[in-house]
């Protein structure tokens, strides 16, 4: 049985690394700055409508999400994708706000778990 996606599964992220805490702090400092870019740019595809582009972030989104443990995000991401693939246009506008919400719960996450020097 599948569990439900978490916001941020850094065990997973270590597991994947072999421990490796060097791997793991260059990894979130790369890839959560990589999302705010990421973000920013989807916002303004967003704004003109530009789905083609929206798609090609989603797919870079993809791997950052996975690359960090952001099991929520990917999920979510993964809805917007298909919306996009399947033509229901109509639900991107949505999916890209849970996305948001969800990617501050992300940031609370990381604060939480003493890992804000990441959030910056």
């Amino acid at each position: 049985m599948k569990q439900n996606p978490s916001i941020l599964n850094t065990e997973i992220v270590l597991n994947r690394l072999n421990g490796d805490q060097f791997l793991f702090d260059a990894l979130y400092r790369i890839y959560l700055k990589q999302i705010r870019n990421y973000m920013q740019e989807f916002e303004k595809s967003l704004r003109k409508g530009d789905f083609q582009q929206i798609a090609a972030i989603s797919h870079s989104l993809k791997s950052c999400f996975q690359a960090i443990g952001a099991e929520l995000c990917d999920k979510t991401n993964q809805l917007l994708f298909n919306a996009i693939v399947t033509g229901t246009l109509e639900k991107v506008p949505q999916l890209f706000i849970t996305l948001s919400h969800e990617l501050d719960r992300l940031f609370l996450s990381l604060s939480e778990k003493g890992l804000d020097e990441y959030s910056d």
